[in-house]
């Protein structure tokens, strides 16, 4: 299971990062999510959260389809 996990995420973060890269390459040097009170700070916490969802249904899944 975990080597599933380590191949299904790191795709994911490789995918995201090209993404971010030819989309909004400002984002990494910006950071603006790190300033109090922003919209940007809600947005990070709510992909984060959102991330934390994902891994957490694929670890359900992985462990209902193992038995």
């Amino acid at each position: 299971m975990l080597g599933s996990m380590e191949s299904v995420l790191g795709d994911r973060i490789d995918g995201l990062s090209k993404w971010l890269t030819r989309t909004a390459p400002h984002c990494q040097r910006e950071q603006a999510h790190l300033s109090a009170g922003s919209l940007e700070r809600a947005y990070w916490h709510y992909g984060y959260l959102v991330a934390l969802r994902d891994v957490q249904d694929f670890v359900i899944r992985k462990r209902y389809m193992l038995g």
